[in-house]
């Protein structure tokens, strides 16, 4: 049961510098770390992105966090909180006054085609009675004129900072709004299952009416995005008819659905 007086603001580490948030909250979980156990670092030599990606973490250009989760319910439904810790992140934005943040799925944080925050999922001991599910967030605070990044991240980085100018010289309320959002939502998760996640989402979603191209594990899909289905997979219109994808990532999205062939943006 939860207690009205334990929350998982307790429970934040505070690092200068790290290789990852991940590999950090891995060892405390594997010494039996309490759920909402977070390590934020100032920055991070070797952080990382979906598909081995590096993530660029300089030092105080952005919030870089990973939290630890220790869910119980059936192991299929476990990605999902992938979609509550995005909208989690979302609402902490939101918050943060950079309203016009929307979601883009699997869990991307973005201000029109740029990226402003990304999260990563990854699970240890699936298999077993105690799975744990570590949720890794990169968000960008620093504005990009102020950053020298790599040239295929030029042009999609946005920071914070240049959205909004709450807190720009502490983190620290961004990281209680996120923590705060994302153990309310696990806890709505828990009781509810995905729909209050979903309600919000639908609100927030960057790829309503877009056609995008997808990556998954049956390969690279092509469509139109119809949204998602009651277990957070993503739908779309396809010339072979209807897909979902259950586990995937959307690497293309054209602005406005056209007939016949789509201009790649």
């Amino acid at each position: 049961m939860h207690s009205p007086h334990s929350s998982w603001l307790d429970a934040i580490i505070h690092k200068d510098q790290v290789e990852s948030t991940m590999d950090e909250v891995r060892i405390l979980a594997a010494a039996g770390a309490p759920e909402g156990t977070t390590v934020v670092a100032d920055h991070q030599t070797r952080g990382r992105g979906r598909r081995g990606r590096t993530w660029v973490s300089g030092e105080g250009a952005g919030l870089w966090m990973t939290t630890l989760l220790r869910p119980t319910g059936p192991k299929e439904a476990l990605p999902q909180l992938g979609l509550v810790a995005g909208a989690a992140v979302l609402a902490a934005v939101h918050q943060a006054g950079a309203t016009s943040t929307t979601l883009k799925w699997p869990n991307d944080i973005m201000q029109g085609p740029k990226k402003l925050a990304g999260i990563l999922l990854e699970a240890e001991d699936l298999h077993t009675e105690a799975p744990r599910i570590l949720i890794g967030v990169g968000l960008n605070l620093a504005p990009a004129h102020t950053r020298t990044l790599p040239a295929e991240v030029q042009d999609r980085y946005i920071g914070l900072h240049e959205l909004s100018q709450s807190n720009e010289h502490s983190s620290l309320p961004l990281l209680h709004a996120i923590l705060h959002h994302l153990e309310e939502g696990c806890r709505q998760w828990r009781n509810q299952g995905l729909a209050p996640t979903l309600n919000f989402w639908n609100q927030h979603d960057w790829l309503k009416g877009h056609r995008v191209q997808a990556t998954a594990e049956q390969g690279d899909i092509h469509g139109e995005y119809l949204g998602l289905t009651p277990l957070g997979e993503l739908r779309m219109r396809t010339l072979g008819g209807e897909v979902t994808i259950r586990s995937g990532e959307v690497i293309r999205v054209n602005p406005q659905p056209s007939e016949g062939r789509s201009k790649p943006t």
